[in-house]
Order: C-alpha cells, then sequence, then structure tokens
C-alpha cells in the first residue's frame, strides 16, 4: 500500500492447469483479450484502438487455465478463472543443443519443451468466470475449424434473407445487416461444434458470421457453389427448403421451388468439382 492506495493483495495460491484446452465465448456481447489475469488488466489494443476479442459463438484454445481466489473488501471470498491463449510458438518441436540448458529437457531430449523467452514473455488472457458467471464454457471436444485465406463462395438461399451475427451463434447479437435470397458471398472460416449438424461460417468481409442451415436443423439457408450439383440430383421428397415464412418444405412440390433459386443463382457459371 502506498498513500492509501492497495498495489498488491496476499491471496492463496492460486490453482493452475497446464496443457491445451479448448473453450467457446458464451457471452452475448463477447470478451475482450488483457495483457494480465486479471479484470483490471488492460485490453490488448491495436495501433488504431481496436480491442482484441472472441465474439460470442467462438473457440479458443489456451494453454494455461489459472483459477484464484481472492477476498474483497466485505471479506466476501470471489474465484476468479482465466484462460492463457494457446501460442505454437510457446514450444519447440525439435530438441535444441545441449548448449543451452534453458532448452533442453535431459529426461526426454525429444520432449517439447517451453522456452525461457517465451514463458518470461506476456501472456494473452481471457476472462473464463466470476463464482458463477460463466463468460466461456469449456469444451470436452475440439471443435472442427477450417480456414482458406482465397475463401469459399456461398450463396443464400432463404428469400426473407440470412441474418448476420457477430459471433458464430444463435445466442450472438445481431448486426444490422443481413444476406438476400441468391446474394453471393465470400467465406474464409467454416466452424462447427462437436455433435452439432450446424456449420457456421465467417464473411471473408468481416462483416460478422451466417449460418448454414437452421437453428432446427430443418432449412438450408447457405449452399456452397461446388455443391449445386449434388443439390439439384438430391432434390426430392426429402429436401427441406425454407420459404417466405421461414417454415420448411419437405414434399415434392419444393423441387420447382428449389430448381427455380439454382436456375436463378447458376444459369451462366461453369465451377470444377471440389472437395467443398
Amino acid at each position: 500500500m502506498m498513500h492509501g492506495e492497495v498495489f498488491a493483495q496476499t491471496i492463496p495460491p492460486p490453482r493452475i492447469r497446464h496443457g491445451s484446452f479448448w473453450f467457446r465465448v458464451q457471452y452475448r456481447r463477447g470478451m475482450k483479450v488483457r495483457k494480465g489475469p486479471s479484470q483490471a488488466a488492460r485490453p490488448i489494443q491495436s495501433e488504431k484502438g481496436d480491442s482484441f476479442r472472441f465474439e460470442c459463438g467462438e473457440f479458443l484454445r489456451a494453454s494455461e487455465v489459472l483459477t484464484i481466489e481472492i477476498t474483497d473488501e466485505k471479506d466476501e471470498k470471489n474465484e476468479e478463472s482465466f484462460a492463457k491463449l494457446y501460442r505454437r510458438s510457446n514450444f519447440k518441436k525439435q530438441a535444441p543443443s545441449r548448449q543451452n540448458s534453458t532448452e533442453y529437457s535431459t529426461s526426454n531430449p525429444e520432449k517439447p519443451v517451453r522456452l525461457l523467452s517465451d514463458i518470461t514473455r506476456p501472456g494473452e488472457w481471457i476472462h473464463v468466470h466470476t463464482n458463477s458467471k460463466f463468460y466461456l464454457e469449456e469444451c470436452i471436444n475440439p471443435p472442427s475449424i477450417c480456414r482458406r485465406q482465397e475463401g469459399w463462395r456461398y450463396n443464400a438461399m432463404i428469400d426473407s434473407g440470412v441474418v448476420i451475427r457477430c459471433g458464430p451463434s444463435f445466442a450472438a447479437e445481431k448486426t444490422n445487416r443481413s444476406l438476400q435470397e441468391g446474394e453471393s458471398v465470400l467465406i474464409n472460416e467454416r466452424v462447427k461444434a462437436h455433435n452439432e449438424k450446424v456449420t457456421w461460417l465467417r464473411l471473408k468481409d468481416g462483416q460478422g458470421w451466417v449460418h448454414d442451415i437452421g437453428e432446427d436443423n430443418d432449412v438450408v439457408f447457405m449452399v456452397a457453389h461446388s455443391s449445386r450439383n449434388q443439390r439439384i440430383k438430391s432434390m426430392g421428397s426429402h429436401v427441406v427448403l425454407g420459404n417466405s415464412d421461414g417454415v420448411g418444405k419437405s414434399n415434392s412440390s419444393a423441387v420447382p421451388y428449389a430448381s427455380n433459386i439454382m436456375k436463378r443463382l447458376f444459369t451462366n457459371e461453369t465451377v470444377a468439382p471440389s472437395n467443398v
């Protein structure tokens, strides 16, 4: 304490877990990444002042989880947990020379070890929970994440439009923009949670996220260009597409409706087969 201001506080030893952990953001407004494991730590920002953050529904990987117990001014105990973002550079894949003792593991020379420079480097931390209020959900199984710099081409399939959200979750906040039926966009990231059918698509222009099927898994909202032939061939009594009311159709009357959409989208286009 100095001049009545507290600079440090004595707390019980924290609980620390090291390894590889996956989390998904639950907080609807998203979470900022901070320079230290504290709500008082400064958020990490770009030169333009934009905060480094994860939106609701986004997945993140952590290499360390720190849980601390703090007693507040009212003598009430509060438990907080923070996750340190995983960085591939934190581990050395090849065994270094014996001459550098900080990089060499005598018990297992082939085992990846952490470098001293990486251990002392400032981390990137994100708040997991305070008491019973959770901002991140720890995942038992990792998600499926595919990224492609040049992007994949997708088309909106619903005449009522596809709402763009801030994050890859139906709980994420909606933006003021939506994709109109037939609108073509580039997607540079596809995310799918374990045991979920919906795939979330990140718009390459940075506007946000859209979903390929509805929340009830019964309506197709987005379709990849290279999937058009397979979808045309498979159209029949089992096809489910959205109508103007957002309600799915599952009878043969859906075939002309779907065929008309496909004709409008791909009339003069030739697409080489791909594995999208």
